[in-house]
């Protein structure tokens, strides 16, 4: 897919070529603000006809797990956008194969969780397959509801009879029946320290000061506050010592292999060395030496400096998608990042669709707009400056 993208009057653009199409479909969904989809204009360029999405704070789904995996929740979160698009599709009378199933192409509202889709009914689109191995290759594997719901959706994109609405009743049961045993887990607590409350008041000996009696009802909260921290650690112990699903100790979800069979990507195979990587994840690989001297140099001491330690290196202040946060209230959620060259010599810097821009040496660059850094040039952020080192 040829896309390119460009900051205009303070909106950040994605721009699909339209090759000259004016059929139903594309008329009609520039016409109108369909939920669920990106809102689409065409604009003619030099005698050719393109179509301006408009990307402004919003992220590509392939940005947003690019530092986390994903959980039930979110993968939850994606098909269910879908199934309300679907809806809002046939109300316009629009074919769903000319959506992008694509993290590329799906964009996240990550202020409000919102996903919306890429509608382009020109050339063959359609495919739920991207989109699943996306979600195979991202899933968190301490979540067993995720992993098996990932392997789900895979095994039915591919498949020749695809029905949506089969996955949507699947993620939808799955999500019930979460519901039903964590409310069983609160039932059981709820009884553990109802039993253990009434042992303290049956039992209890309450000692005498100054000849009147303890607090009864103070010293049964507090039991009940450290009772309950002893059930949440044990909670967490738990999930982390025994409910952590690993692909290769269920043969119905040993999909690596198979992923790795039938997509021919060698490297997901090889992503599974051990089985410490299995548990925690690869380990990011760490720069040293040479490469930890790259630096962005604060231009003021209320801000640290930055030390360039991994590629890619994200910028922005969401703890779990970023490396680097930066706190101001102009900086995006994803602001930018910073890529290191195959031969390790040269560094890049993109801007990742902020909102107020990111700047090398004045210039602003545009919405994922990629440049070379060189030592010397001043960084800046939405205003808060650096100076790369």
């Amino acid at each position: 897919m040829n896309e390119e993208y460009i900051r205009d009057m303070n909106k950040n653009y994605m721009i699909l070529p339209a090759d000259g199409c004016r059929d139903y479909q594309l008329r009609m969904f520039i016409e109108n603000r369909i939920p669920g989809l990106l809102k689409g204009e065409i604009r003619e360029i030099n005698g050719e006809e393109k179509i301006y999405y408009n990307i402004s704070s919003r992220q590509p789904l392939s940005r947003v797990f690019m530092k986390k995996n994903m959980n039930f929740e979110d993968i939850r979160n994606v098909f269910r956008s879908l199934d309300m698009l679907n809806t809002q599709l046939c109300k316009y009378l629009l074919d769903s194969a000319n959506c992008l199933y694509d993290p590329d192409f799906c964009y996240m509202d990550l202020e409000s969780g919102k996903v919306e889709w890429v509608f382009y009914p020109i050339g063959d689109t359609g495919s739920f397959l991207p989109i699943a191995e996306y979600m195979l290759e991202h899933v968190n594997h301490r979540d067993s509801e995720a992993v098996e719901g990932a392997f789900y959706i895979y095994k039915k994109a591919k498949s020749d009879n695809f029905v949506f609405s089969e996955v949507i009743d699947f993620l939808e049961t799955m999500y019930s029946q979460l519901e039903m045993k964590e409310k069983s887990e609160k039932e059981e607590r709820r009884k553990s320290y109802e039993t253990v409350s009434s042992r303290i008041k049956e039992d209890v000996d309450v000692p005498k000061k100054n000849g009147k009696g303890l607090d009864l009802e103070k010293m049964t909260e507090s039991i009940k506050k450290k009772f309950d921290a002893i059930l949440h650690k044990e909670d967490e112990l738990n999930k982390d010592l025994y409910n952590i699903p690993s692909p290769s100790s269920y043969e119905e979800y040993d999909y690596m292999d198979e992923l790795a069979k039938e997509t021919g990507k060698k490297e997901v195979i090889n992503d599974r060395k051990t089985d410490e990587e299995e548990f925690y994840g690869k380990t990011e690989l760490v720069y040293s030496a040479s490469n930890a001297e790259k630096i962005l140099k604060a231009r003021t001491k209320k801000y640290k400096d930055i030390e360039l330690t991994r590629f890619p290196f994200v910028i922005g202040k969401i703890p779990d998608m970023v490396d680097e946060i930066i706190d101001h209230k102009t900086i995006s959620r994803i602001h930018a990042r910073f890529i290191l060259s195959e031969d390790g010599n040269t560094v890049f810097m993109q801007d990742l669709n902020s909102q107020n821009g990111t700047f090398k040496n004045g210039l602003r660059l545009d919405a994922n707009e990629m440049v070379s850094v060189s030592p010397g040039d001043e960084i800046s952020f939405a205003g808060v400056q650096y100076v790369y080192e």
